[in-house]
Parts: C-alpha cells; structure tokens; sequence
C-alpha cells in the first residue's frame, strides 16, 4: 500500500498492472501531491513537514535538486506549463514577506 502515493509509468497501449515501473517509490515521510512531465525533466510536488517543496529530476540521469525558496514559511505549486519541450518551469509562490507570484525557472541551467 502506499498512502502518500508513489508514482508509475507504463506503456499506454499495454496499462496491465505487470507492465508497472516505479518511478517513485512510497515514502512515509513525504506526500506526492502532484507532477509535471517535460521533455527532459520531471517536477515533483511534494509534502514534507507541512511545506510543499519542489523538486526537478532530470530523466537522463535520474540526478534532482529542489527549488530553495529561501524561507521557512511560504507557499509553492506548479503552474500551468503547457509546453513539453521546454526548460523552464512556471510555478507560484507567496509567503508572508512575497506577495502571490508566478515564476520561470530554468530547470537546467538553475
């Protein structure tokens, strides 16, 4: 079972449950809440410790980082990102010190 969600692949015209392949696990300590998919990365949305962080997985070498928003307190989500073959990542952001506000952010490049 996995509570906080764990995320799969599959092919779409083969969706049995023996063509499953995790691409993240179940973990306890963190909640999957949402995701992107891009061309050449995967942004995670993820709850951790009541803060929703950002994290960006290149898919050629499975190597990730999280956006570092600089507070302790604030609140961040994925946007609209309609273009697959792209860098750049709009996401919202607020806190008590930044007013609501979209950002692009070069997933590559950081």
């Amino acid at each position: 079972m996995a509570k906080n969600f764990r995320l799969m692949a599959v092919p779409v015209d083969n969706a049995g449950k023996e063509n499953w392949n995790e691409i993240i696990p179940h973990r306890e300590d963190v909640l999957l809440q949402n995701f992107e998919v891009f061309k050449d990365h995967l942004v995670l949305s993820e709850r951790k410790n009541g803060l929703t962080e950002l994290r960006v997985i290149n898919w050629n070498d499975m190597s990730d980082h999280y956006l570092d928003f600089g507070e302790e307190t604030y609140s961040a989500y994925i946007s609209i990102n309609p273009e697959f073959d792209t860098d750049t990542l709009r996401y919202n952001y607020s806190s008590l010190t930044t007013p609501s506000s979209v950002f692009d952010y070069n997933m590559t490049t950081q």
